[in-house]
């Protein structure tokens, strides 16, 4: 397995980010007209929150300002900063001119950064931060296309249980502890049956702790194939799924939550023609690439294990970057690092749910369709469907739930939030508690000690 295949989500999370500086970066130097108040205010209040950290690392103003190049020549170069920056909480009582356009206040940034060491992307995406200019794709009072439509409402119910539950500082205390949550199935639903130190963990994935839920499969690649199940040989497909999650997850470089949408790579195999109407446990799905040709097998969800050929002169297209070989005994033997983050926005939900076609799988939170008639999304897409539930639409639900009566995702979503964070909260009062009696039975016996030491002292010499 190589290096990149082995990057863990934090990793995956900092490409995201990387690759999302670069579009914002570019919004900035496309951006010529000027800046209005509020937009130059809040880019003067985040451009301050770098300048503090660059105080507070010991670089002098006028070098950062110096280094930009936005004030050349001046006597005292740090005076120019009054036009670019405020600082929260300062003793400033006039309302500063801002600067009006956005480049002096993007040199200013890199200039902080390069001194502090901070990455370029990261004091990009802090100096942007909350701005609906360059982080947003639109404002709240844009002519809003569908999707967009369907990710502002998403947007804000996915608010709306971050702070129902207090998620920043559950993903504060959680990060900075170290710990993750023992998940278990019971009767088919994941809880959470306790929490655990990973201190010492080499393999330590974050996203344990992130409330996530299961919306749909997405369909990559398909290719014809015999299929081997129960000993019996049927025609079917092997197919490279991602399963797509709508996470709630920690931003360290915003130092906040964010809601992504995560795809993780799955092998998926079912039976076409007349044996598709007495499978009715297919598709099997398992996690990991499939290979691109060859012969393989799985292991489904339900121990059932699926052997495959893909049909001579086929092939699925997978990720370019990926060395799987094109027969190995189980295509979800070595899975790789095949997860992905993506932001939330519109762009992302078109891609995904407008023209691509999805597999139904088990615990989707997807219903299979919608009542569209009085939608915005185009009929038949997935978009459709989000949207649906969104709106309460009539709906059909999927083979492990009864017709008419699944629960949204945003409904279990918040489920899923409020057990992690009840769940680590009681193990943390009850840690606290422990640690409390600790320090009074180590004192107890520390004074014990003490006093049987001063009770076996020699008496001290009466010599004149």
């Amino acid at each position: 397995m190589s290096d990149k295949q082995k990057q863990t989500i934090s990793e995956l999370v900092r490409q995201t980010e990387i690759a999302r500086a670069r579009v914002i970066e570019q919004r900035m130097v496309e951006h010529t007209r000027k800046l209005t108040e509020k937009e130059r205010e809040r880019l003067a209040i985040n451009l301050g929150k770098l300048l503090q950290r660059a105080k507070e690392a010991g670089i002098a103003m006028g070098e950062v300002v110096a280094k930009s190049g936005v004030a050349p020549g001046t006597a005292k170069p740090e005076n120019a900063l009054g036009a670019y920056r405020i600082y929260e909480g300062g003793k400033r009582i006039a309302k500063p001119r801002l600067h009006g356009t956005v480049g002096n206040y993007h040199k200013l940034a890199m200039a902080a950064a390069e001194l502090v060491g901070i990455p370029e992307y990261e004091a990009i995406l802090a100096l942007t931060q909350g701005t609906i200019l360059f982080e947003q794709r639109v404002g709240p009072d844009a002519e809003l296309g569908p999707a967009e439509q369907v990710c502002t409402l998403l947007t804000s119910l996915v608010k709306e249980v971050i702070a129902r539950h207090d998620l920043d500082g559950y993903f504060r205390e959680v990060t900075a502890l170290r710990v993750l949550p023992d998940w278990e199935w019971f009767d088919n639903v994941p809880r959470v049956k306790g929490w655990q130190s990973e201190l010492y963990s080499f393999d330590f994935r974050e996203t344990d702790a992130w409330p996530s839920v299961l919306l749909t499969a997405v369909i990559r690649s398909s290719a014809p194939a015999r299929l081997l199940v129960d000993d019996k040989e049927m025609g079917g497909e092997v197919m490279y799924v991602e399963k797509a999650y709508l996470t709630l997850g920690w931003n360290s470089t915003s130092s906040s939550v964010r809601p992504y949408l995560e795809f993780k790579a799955n092998t998926a195999l079912r039976p076409t023609g007349r044996d598709a109407w007495f499978r009715i446990d297919a598709p099997w799905t398992a996690w990991g690439y499939p290979p691109p040709t060859g012969m393989g097998a799985i292991h489904s969800q339900e121990g059932k294990v699926v052997k495959f050929e893909i049909r001579p002169g086929s092939k699925l297209n997978l990720p370019g970057n990926l060395d799987a070989p094109d027969s190995r005994e189980l295509a979800n033997q070595e899975p790789y690092s095949c997860s992905r983050l993506e932001r939330l926005e519109p762009a992302v939900l078109i891609e995904n749910f407008v023209d691509r076609h999805v597999l139904k799988v088990d615990h989707q939170f997807l219903p299979i369709a919608v009542d569209a008639s009085s939608l915005l999304s185009p009929p038949g897409s997935t978009l459709a469907v989000i949207e649906g539930v969104l709106l309460a639409r009539e709906s059909i639900g999927t083979a492990q739930q009864d017709f008419g009566s699944m629960p949204g995702f945003i409904e279990e979503l918040d489920r899923k939030a409020s057990m992690l964070t009840s769940t680590f909260r009681e193990w943390r009062l009850d840690a606290k508690a422990k640690a409390r009696e600790d320090h009074r039975r180590l004192l107890v016996d520390v004074e014990s000690r003490l006093a049987e030491l001063r009770m076996n002292a020699p008496p001290p010499d009466e010599t004149v």
